[in-house]
Parts: C-alpha cells; sequence; structure tokens
C-alpha cells in the first residue's frame, strides 16, 4: 500500500509541528495548539477561533476521510471551544476518523488568518504526543486527502473541468424533506470551507483559491444538483466533495450515482 505524503507545498511563515502517523485517524483524540505572534487578545481569539471551526465543521463533512475511517464516521468527530493556556490557545478534536492528509489543511488555513492576527507556532498531536517539523515541498501536487475507496456508487469526474463545476447525485429514492435538509447543509458547510480557501493551490494564497457556488442544492424528485462558479480551489476539493456524498449515503439517504462535470 502506497503511504500519504505529509507535506505541504506552501512555504509557511509560522512553524507547524506534527506527530508522525497515526494521529488524525482511528478514532483518536489530537490536540492543536497556537501561538499567536502578539498579544492574545479577544479579537485575535475570535479570529482564530474562526479558522478552526472553519476546519472542524468541514472534517465533520466527511470530506477528508481516510483508508481507515469511511466518510460517515466523521458524524462522531466534536472539538471544543478554544481555551486559554498561558500565552496559546488549544482546541481538542474527538473521534478523529480522517485521512492524516487533514492535518495539511488544518496548517495552511492559518494563513487565512496570518494577515490580520498571525502566528508563530501551530502544533498538532495526541495528548502527550512527540512531534516534527510538518515537511515542506514546492513541487508536491496533490497534498489532500482523495477520494474514500471503494466508492459504494458510481462516481465520475470530469477531467476536463475549469472553471465551472457541476454535482448531480442520483439516491435511491426521493429524500424527504429532512433528509433534502441534511444533505444541503453537509453540502454547503464543504463549499464554505472551499469557497474561503481550504484546498489551496500553492504559492497562489489560499483565500484567492477560491469558488462561488448557490445558496442551497435544487433537489427534483431523486435527484440533487449543485452548481460551483469561478472555481479556483484544488482538484482535490472535488474529491472532498464525493467523499461529503459518502458519507451522505452511509448515514443519510443511499445514492445510486455521482457525477462532477
Amino acid at each position: 500500500m502506497t503511504v500519504a505524503v505529509i507535506a505541504t507545498p506552501y512555504a509557511l511563515p509560522y512553524r507547524v509541528d506534527i506527530q508522525t502517523p497515526p494521529l488524525m485517524s482511528g478514532g483518536r483524540s489530537a490536540v492543536l495548539k497556537v501561538t499567536p505572534v502578539g498579544q492574545l487578545d479577544s479579537e485575535t481569539a475570535a479570529d482564530l477561533e474562526s479558522v478552526t471551526t472553519a476546519f472542524a465543521l468541514l472534517a465533520s463533512t466527511g470530506a477528508l476521510a481516510g483508508m481507515a475511517g469511511p466518510p460517515g464516521r466523521a458524524a462522531d468527530f466534536e472539538w471544543s471551544k478554544g481555551l486559554t493556556n498561558g500565552g496559546d490557545l488549544q482546541w481538542e478534536f474527538v473521534n478523529c476518523s480522517f485521512d492524516e492528509r487533514a492535518a495539511v489543511i488544518l496548517a495552511q488555513m492559518f494563513l487565512l488568518s496570518q494577515p490580520t492576527h498571525p502566528i508563530s507556532r501551530l502544533a498538532v498531536a495526541v495528548p502527550g504526543g512527540r512531534t516534527s517539523p510538518l515537511s515542506y515541498d514546492r513541487r508536491l501536487l496533490d497534498p489532500y486527502p482523495p477520494v474514500w475507496q471503494p466508492t459504494p456508487f458510481s462516481v465520475r469526474i470530469d477531467p476536463d473541468i475549469f472553471d465551472v463545476a457541476t454535482l448531480r447525485v442520483d439516491f435511491v429514492r426521493p429524500p424527504t424533506a429532512d433528509e433534502q435538509a441534511q444533505i444541503d447543509g453537509q453540502i454547503v458547510t464543504w463549499a464554505v470551507a472551499t469557497a474561503m480557501g481550504a484546498y489551496g493551490v500553492a504559492p497562489v494564497p489560499p483565500n484567492e483559491c477560491s469558488a462561488q457556488f448557490e445558496p442551497a442544492a435544487t433537489f427534483f424528485e431523486r435527484e440533487l444538483e449543485f452548481e460551483l462558479t469561478r472555481l479556483r480551489a484544488h482538484r482535490a476539493s472535488l474529491y472532498g466533495l464525493v467523499n461529503v456524498c459518502i458519507a451522505v449515503h452511509q448515514t443519510v439517504l443511499a445514492v445510486s450515482a455521482l457525477s462532477i462535470e
């Protein structure tokens, strides 16, 4: 089995230390500690909290699933509010069942707050775990989690997608109103994180690697459609969207086929 490379293609302006895998998989708990450059005031804490929450919400959709953790297990993921620990902010992630490369997305997302509330260090480890610096490889093309395998339904992603992408999902039956709301919530949550810059294309700043999207998915009988425009995010963002739909299949309503074109 191929071992995933845990590295970032961004030259991060802050130190990142992570525990050698396994870290973000197997239902483990992990602690995120962030050290701001200046004083930890309320504005800084709120900005760093918003970045962490954006990552956690993305992870909760199943988008970052790993080989050992099906996307549906993300429903068990929980996280704490940031707690002050000296001059640091600290969060706990509970029941992590993700691809180990989820840590790369987490580390890079703090580039979003760096212009206004810079940090000097970020560390992620299980309680008491030993860390080492996150590797930097500017030539790395695929730093993000792939589509979870084996896919439980037919999946087709157009290899020539550029700028515009449309998700189409066929369910085994028409979803109820409650199911529609739950499915739409997971897809839009993924879209918000993607639009923020969760899937950056180095060396372009993550906030420029975004997308625009409709405020809600469209349902018609057994079908769902969701359109993205001005898509500038890494192609792996679409792999995350497929994983979200696999989580839907495993926890909400069975899917018979999916395409992104």
